[in-house]
């Protein structure tokens, strides 16, 4: 199995001309049309030899904690950002009891692309904000991916082939935003049938992430940060935390897809890449690796599968935040494994080396293979020491089931509850950067298929 992870390469995270340059008016959270031209160009080698492809996209609620714009929230650049990807269908209850929930959010209805016959619709120098969280439109100059992007768009506009909230499911456009009325620990994950096109034997399927409202997803594997309003709200007072990858609980459903489409294949090779190689794509590489190394891997059914994790500078593009002055930052001068270790590594996650050798599946991931952005491996891999949680920090079991028939790759969409899960969490620095914290033991997490 040959899973390829494209990150977060959506329209709103490229609606501004100047890319993600400050000198033309720029900002690190807009790649820009070229960017999206080149990671395309660049995908459409990528693709090849994969069985199937994942496409994550930042889903926020519009007025999810970590943005800027409702209940007093400022831009801060550390736990406060701006509006960004948000699904203009679903917002958070207000945290503010004396502000009331806001239904003024224009309506922007997709003019972009004509996803009828997948072209692009000349709209001259309007901003590409207005096509949203939907994958971008540069995909349709791919003879490549122009039909499977154009079916998954049209499907996840009716809530089909995705994996995401279920009261997230359908993307299709309303007059006024719902409110969520649950808690972030009892909305379900629901699983779409993934998507076959004639001609392609691969299966796709994407994947929404930043569903919750109090929590944040940079990985498309899990959801990792934790905010913690204070009573009453102060947008002033609400620290993050590090949620440790040491059970299932805050899965975004990504694993679990890939493990139960894997038809009886016990080798899986993983491939991330995308927006941005600083933050999403990096989190998702290292999270990943973790959440397979902490519970996956310990499940019986796993017991015979090995994993290999690559991480692919072809298809990728960087945000210019220190240290990073380019798009393209070149992997060993720039010193990309230096904020990995800084700003990235889980509990548990040793600090990463480069060192000569190759990278092969295995039971427990200690390395990971480097791709350059001409799509060779690098000669040397990622290593790093794992250590197992030892020390019991509260609850942390997980129950998750399924549906009676079939696995989460059949027809019919399963859902995943969220049962039992007192994850306990560590603080993080104002500096974003990882602070160690005190290893800890899951419980080991299962789920169980009714047959």
């Amino acid at each position: 199995m040959n899973v390829l992870v494209v990150i977060d390469v959506q329209n709103c995270f490229m609606f501004h001309s100047g890319g993600m340059d400050p000198t033309k008016g720029g900002t690190f959270l807009n790649a820009g049309e070229q960017a999206s031209i080149d990671i395309v160009d660049e995908l459409n080698t990528l693709v090849e030899g994969k069985t199937h492809v994942v496409f994550s996209r930042d889903f926020h609620p519009l007025n999810h904690i970590s943005l800027e714009g409702y209940e007093g929230r400022q831009i801060d650049y550390k736990t406060i950002w701006p509006k960004h990807c948000r699904n203009k269908t679903l917002q958070c209850k207000s945290r503010n009891q004396s502000e009331p929930v806001s239904s003024s959010e224009p309506i922007i209805h997709n003019k972009i692309v004509d996803t009828t016959i997948g072209t692009i619709v000349d709209v001259n120098d309007k901003y590409l904000e207005v096509v949203g969280t939907e994958l971008s439109y540069m995909f349709f100059t791919s003879p490549k991916f122009r039909e499977p992007v154009r079916k998954l768009i049209l499907g996840n506009r009716d809530g089909k082939y995705k994996i995401g909230l279920d009261d997230t499911t359908s993307e299709s456009i309303t007059e006024t935003p719902k409110v969520i009325d649950k808690k972030d620990e009892e909305r379900k994950i629901n699983y779409g049938e993934s998507l076959t096109v004639d001609g392609d034997s691969r299966k796709y399927i994407s994947l929404t992430k930043g569903e919750r409202c109090d929590k944040e997803a940079y990985s498309a594997f899990n959801y990792h940060i934790q905010y913690i309003p204070a009573t009453p709200y102060d947008p002033n007072n609400t620290p993050k935390k590090d949620i440790p990858p040491t059970d299932a609980a805050n899965s975004t459903g990504l694993w679990e897809w890939i493990l139960n489409n894997r038809d009886g294949k016990n080798e899986i090779t993983i491939t991330v890449c995308g927006l941005v190689g600083n933050v999403c794509v990096m989190h998702s590489l290292l999270q990943g690796i973790a959440l397979w190394n902490n519970v996956y891997s310990k499940l019986p059914e796993n017991k015979d599968v090995k994993v290999k994790f690559v991480y692919s500078l072809k298809g990728t593009r960087f945000a210019m935040v220190s240290p990073f002055k380019s798009t393209k930052p070149d992997f060993d001068t720039d010193n990309v494994v230096g904020h990995f270790n800084k700003e990235g590594l889980p509990d548990g996650m040793g600090i990463i080396s480069m060192k000569e050798g190759n990278v092969t599946p295995s039971e427990r991931v200690t390395s990971f293979e480097v791709l350059t952005y001409d799509g060779d491996v690098k000669n040397q891999k990622g290593e790093f020491a794992f250590t197992e949680f030892t020390e019991s920090k509260g609850n942390l079991v997980y129950d998750m089931y399924m549906n009676e028939q079939g696995n989460l790759g059949g027809a019919r969409r399963r859902s995943v509850r969220r049962l039992r899960s007192s994850s306990r969490i560590r603080t993080v620095k104002k500096s974003n950067k990882t602070q160690k914290g005190r290893r800890v033991k899951s419980k080991r997490r299962s789920y169980h298929r009714r047959k």
